[in-house]
């Protein structure tokens, strides 16, 4: 992370609003394996984990963030938000969908690392601006709003599968010419 807040795609490479996701989207993921729980089994901790819409509460996983949170959120909300709409990759650019979908993305994130809260216990990071600026939680793996990721799960189960190994192989439909 750079002194300006943001994430740089590589060496020497300026800070990019997109790389608060591309980059700082893999930190959800690693946490959990950097500060394992005290369960029985890995089973178990992810079992624990899964909330009522069936997505799984990395939050009760995490410790301290690996990266400086509010400096993201700064970056992002600060530096390349535009007065007319969306978000750019940088100050001086034009916005457009690309950076305003992964910039988002990596603003959510931002806004729900877990951090201890010195007490023994864990809280979500401060949400700059307020209430006002929170978004809803993003999925680490899938980039998508819990509720809307358990509905396309739920979806593309209930899909017949085009081919069933254990039936018969009559069934599988051919692309070769007879």
């Amino acid at each position: 992370m750079s002194l300006e807040g943001g994430f740089q795609g590589r060496t020497n490479k300026l800070v990019d609003s997109c790389y608060s996701w591309w980059v700082g989207g893999i930190f959800p993921l690693l946490q959990p394996l950097l500060n394992p729980v005290k369960a029985s089994s890995t089973k178990e901790s992810i079992s624990n984990d899964k909330k009522t819409d069936g997505s799984l509460d990395f939050k009760s996983r995490m410790g301290i963030a690996l990266f400086n949170p509010q400096k993201l959120q700064e970056y992002i909300l600060m530096c390349c938000q535009m007065e007319s709409g969306g978000l750019c990759d940088k100050p001086g650019k034009s916005q457009d969908f690309y950076h305003t979908c992964y910039s988002l993305s990596g603003l959510s994130m931002a806004q729900h690392q877990v951090e201890s809260d010195g007490k023994g216990g864990m809280e979500d990071t401060e949400v700059v601006g307020g209430k006002r600026n929170e978004l809803r939680r993003t999925d680490p793996i899938y980039n998508a709003a819990p509720k809307t990721l358990a509905k396309a799960m739920k979806y593309f189960k209930s899909l017949q599968k085009p081919y069933d190994s254990k039936s018969s192989s009559s069934n599988f439909v051919s692309s070769k010419p007879t």
